[in-house]
C-alpha cells in the first residue's frame, strides 16, 4: 500500500482523511468514504487487541483499496524489538504509521515518548514506512509560536514526515504554525485534527481529559462552528484535515 504523503503531492485543497476505531472499522471507513486515507486508533490493552487492531486494518486496507495509517503507542513497543516489530507491519503490507505517547497496555514497558520511538523506527532505515506524530498548537497561545515550530522542526529531525494536530478551536494557532514552518524551510506536512460535528458529550470529554475551554459558539452550534474551522483551513491553505473519530 503506497504512502499517506503521496497524497499531499500537489493536491487542490486540503487532503481529507478519517480516524476508525476497532468499534466502527470497516463501517466507519465505507461510511466516510470522502476520505483519501484512514488512521485507526489504538485502544487496546493486551496483544490479542493489538492482533484484533492490525487484522481490522489490513481488512479496511483490503475492501477500501485505501491506506491506513495505524496508531502505535510508544509505551508498547520494546526498544531491542523495533526492528523486527515493523518488519513485521511491513510484511502484512503497513507502513504508514502514528506514533503516540498514549497509555501502555498493562503488559507494556516500551518507549517513554512517541519521538523517542519515532527516532528508533527511523534508525532502522526501513524506506517504505510514512512516519506520522501529533502536535499541540494549543501551545502557541502560551508558549509562543517559535517555540512550537521548534518542537515540530525536532520531530522532523526524528524522522515524521507528517504532524497532525491536536484538537484545538482557534484556527489562527494553527495557521501561524503552518507559516513558521514555512518560514523555516521545512518539510513537514502539517494537519489540521479536527473534531468533525462532535456531540455535547464529546465536547465534555474535550473539557474534562484534555483540559482545553470549549468556546461558547461551538456548546451553541457545534456542527456550525466545526463547518466554519473547515472553511478557514481550507481558505488557509491547510494541507489537510484530519478528521477525529466522534464518539
Amino acid at each position: 500500500m503506497h504512502s499517506v504523503t503521496d497524497f499531499y503531492q500537489d493536491h487542490q485543497g486540503p487532503v481529507i482523511s478519517q480516524e476508525l476505531t476497532i468499534k466502527n472499522g470497516l463501517k466507519g471507513a465505507c461510511d466516510r468514504n470522502q476520505a483519501q486515507y484512514y488512521s485507526l486508533a489504538n485502544q487496546g490493552k493486551t496483544d490479542h487487541d493489538w492482533q484484533t487492531l492490525l487484522k481490522t486494518a489490513t481488512k479496511i486496507q483490503l475492501t477500501t483499496k485505501k491506506p491506513v495509517m495505524v496508531h502505535v503507542r510508544a509505551k508498547d513497543v520494546q526498544p531491542d524489538q523495533v526492528g523486527a516489530a515493523f518488519h513485521q507491519l511491513e510484511d502484512l503490507e503497513l507502513n504508514n504509521f502514528l506514533l503516540v505517547t498514549g497509555d501502555k497496555r498493562a503488559d507494556g514497558s516500551g518507549f517513554s515518548s512517541a519521538q523517542d520511538l519515532l527516532l528508533a523506527v527511523h534508525q532502522t532505515n526501513l524506506a517504505e514506512l510514512s512516519l506520522a506524530t501529533t502536535l499541540d498548537v494549543n501551545q502557541v497561545a502560551n508558549q509562543g509560536v517559535a517555540w512550537v515550530v521548534n518542537q515540530a522542526l525536532a520531530k522532523e529531525r526524528a524522522g515524521a514526515q507528517v504532524l497532525i494536530s491536536q484538537i484545538f478551536f482557534d484556527v489562527d494557532n494553527f495557521l501561524a504554525v503552518q507559516e513558521g514552518l514555512k518560514m523555516a524551510g521545512s518539510n513537514l506536512i502539517l494537519v489540521a485534527g479536527v473534531l468533525h460535528y462532535p456531540s455535547q458529550n464529546q465536547l465534555d470529554w474535550v473539557q474534562r481529559v484534555l483540559r482545553l475551554t470549549v468556546p461558547d459558539d461551538w456548546r451553541k452550534n457545534p456542527d456550525l462552528a466545526s463547518a466554519r474551522l473547515i472553511a478557514d483551513l481550507t481558505d488557509g491553505q491547510a494541507a489537510g484535515i484530519h478528521y477525529f473519530a466522534n464518539f
